[in-house]
């Protein structure tokens, strides 16, 4: 990395193995793109990147100091709406006002990250940090670039402070915004349903915007938050391809804008459809990371460095780097219908195909014989394990095997005990009939009693059955959101939030269980449950034909070796 101060402009010029990225904050103290995409050498001028006008646009805004600065014909790191810049807005705050003007200030490289409370990439070799201030409200906005050489990838995220007078409200604060002039490009995206998610996608970019998205609160299967930008000839070989995905869990947006001058631009981060964060006096909002990558050698050159940033800098923890083991799953050959004769049964099977681990799924805990009850209650059934799971366990090891049980943490059914001790503990918005899904409804995470109870019922059983390998389910929607604790504005971020703490919290206290992330198969497939579980069930279709095309689609932004299937 090198920061060369030129003319007017302070230019930060950042280099990956094979890539470079180049912008500056300019004349106007604006931060303003300038190159992304092969490597180049470090240089004395930088003059050759800045675009020269000798006219006014017309129909453009501009600067007073110069009539040729034409905000809507710039290609910026962030924007602000009503400033002239006519296309999508990376950050929009309101309250007392919506007008705010984000100017340089300073900058400082390889300063440490502050302690963040959400999912993040880890080890990058150099981090660069761009501090704008807008002078009225003295508010201040950080953008982080954080260097992975090894994988051509670097990360961005923001960080809003209050240091103003009053609470401000955060309407959006993207992660990302990348800007570049339009090469006759095409969309890829990874879309689908239950049951065929990922599903590779192209399409021409046209003039207007295009928003690939979520706002169920969870990262879904409608559409993943992995996207590629290519060359129209690009294929998996050859072409010019840019990559970003989102370390985030929760309702995300990737919009495509085409302007009518030629600019293309990229923004990611938190949904603002369903997002508004009050930010008190001297508080800081974080967004997630959003890490981007660049490949001359079409999509294979992408799913390369997406698959080494992901292996060596999502995932982390006992299971990194590790082979994991071939497992048998109880829930297609049983369903419900288990118990310990069945299950052992089952791994004598398991031994004599050369599988390593046994799973029992759902059915095995309270008075579970369907999905209509016992969610929450994680003790094992004494009718079907009279003897307790702490001795199967035992059995099961002494086969050789590990052994793995499934939990659905987040959700609960009403007839259960939890729910009955605890029916303030559940999403439910007063004066209107709840949806259900699959006869359960979800916890309230945002709660910290909650949290509490989750963490240490299920560190509990872990421990008490001598447990290796844990199923996290996760099969409904979110919906009827409601707090007496936050605004439920916020609720969907703060649950995503929790989310990540309840995890953080069991591995700190079961380091060496292998964590398995499902949602529905694969509606929660993202690089954000992917810094806890280092593999996710990417499917409930295991047709063979289908698989090929949901893996497939997958392969190109996440790796074979987080990709977990049944025996």
């Amino acid at each position: 990395m090198r920061v060369i101060k030129n003319n007017n402009n302070v230019i930060f010029h950042i280099n990956t193995q094979n890539t470079s990225y180049v912008f500056c904050a300019n004349k106007m103290n604006d931060i303003q793109q300038l190159y992304y995409g092969n490597k180049i050498n470090y240089m004395d001028s930088y003059e050759a990147f800045f675009e020269k006008r000798n006219l006014l646009l017309v129909s453009s805004l501009y600067n007073d100091m110069d009539m040729t600065y034409a905000y809507e014909d710039m290609c910026f790191e962030m924007s602000c709406p009503y400033r002239g810049d006519g296309k999508d807005s990376s950050v929009k705050l309101g309250g007392r006002s919506v007008v705010y003007d984000f100017k340089y200030a300073e900058y400082a490289v390889n300063e440490p990250c502050m302690s963040r409370n959400i999912a993040h990439s880890h080890g990058s070799d150099e981090s660069l940090v761009i501090t704008l201030i807008d002078k009225t409200s003295n508010i201040t906005l950080k953008l982080w670039y954080l260097v992975y050489t090894d994988s051509d990838s670097i990360v961005k995220y923001t960080e809003l402070i209050n240091d103003s007078d009053r609470e401000i409200l955060i309407n959006k604060l993207a992660s990302s915004q990348l800007d570049m002039r339009n090469n006759d490009y095409k969309i890829i995206t990874f879309n689908g349903a239950w049951s065929r998610e990922r599903y590779k996608s192209e399409q021409s970019i046209n003039y207007g915007k295009y928003v690939s998205e979520s706002n169920s609160g969870n990262s879904g299967a409608k559409h993943n938050p992995f996207i590629m930008i290519a060359n129209a000839k690009a294929d998996n070989h050859t072409g010019d391809c840019y990559a970003s995905n989102l370390v985030y869990s929760g309702s995300y947006a990737n919009s495509i804008e085409l302007s009518q001058y030629g600019v293309v631009r990229l923004i990611c981060g938190i949904n603002e459809s369903n997002f508004a964060w009050y930010l008190e006096r001297g508080d800081v909002f974080t967004s997630p990371e959003c890490v981007l990558s660049f490949s001359t050698k079409g999509y294979n050159g992408i799913s390369t460095n997406m698959h080494k940033f992901t292996c060596n800098h999502v995932i982390n923890g006992y299971w990194a780097n590790k082979q994991k083991p071939v497992l048998v799953n109880s829930w297609e050959a049983m369903y419900f219908d288990i118990n310990e004769e069945k299950i052992l049964t089952l791994a004598d099977s398991a031994v004599d195909i050369g599988a390593e681990l046994l799973v029992i799924d759902d059915g095995w805990f309270g008075g579970r014989n369907d999905d209509t009850s016992s969610l929450g209650d994680w003790r094992e059934s004494e009718s079907k394990f009279p003897k307790g799971l702490a001795d199967l366990s035992d059995k099961v090891h002494e086969k050789g095997l590990m052994f793995g049980l499934w939990f659905e943490p987040e959700m609960v059914n009403e007839d259960s005990d939890l729910y009955r001790n605890h029916p303030d503990w559940v999403w439910k918005k007063d004066g209107i009939t709840n949806i259900v899904g699959r006869g359960q409804y979800l916890l309230d995470l945002t709660n910290p009693e909650v949290q509490k109870y989750l963490v240490d019922t299920l560190s509990s059983a872990l421990i008490r059955y001598d447990i290796d390998y844990v199923k996290w389910d996760f099969n409904r929607e979110i919906s009827d959101i409601s707090s007496s604790l936050y605004h439920e504005s916020e609720l969907l971020h703060r649950y995503i939030l929790a989310l990540y703490t309840v995890q953080s919290r069991l591995i700190e206290k079961c380091p060496k269980v292998l964590f398995e992330f499902c949602a529905s198969g694969g509606n929660r497939y993202d690089l954000g449950m992917m810094c806890y579980s280092p593999v996710g069930w990417v499917s409930d279709n295991t047709d063979v034909l289908s698989r090929s095309l949901i893996q497939e689609g997958t392969s190109y932004g996440y790796p074979l070796s987080s990709m977990s299937n049944h025996i």
